[in-house]
């Protein structure tokens, strides 16, 4: 996964997050929109962003 802002700049470059566990990704702004990109094998996933 890797995250990006409204001009496709990368803001946090690839990492991983394994089924079950959660990340934190400090230094993003709230007031901000970004896009989360995922590579992975076809199938469903469930992204919470709080």
């Amino acid at each position: 996964m890797r995250v990006k802002d409204e001009k496709g700049n990368v803001v946090i470059d690839e990492f991983q997050v394994s089924p079950g566990n959660s990340k934190q990704l400090s230094g993003l702004n709230k007031d901000q929109q970004y896009y989360f990109e995922i590579k992975a094998p076809k199938g469903q996933f469930i992204i919470n962003a709080i």
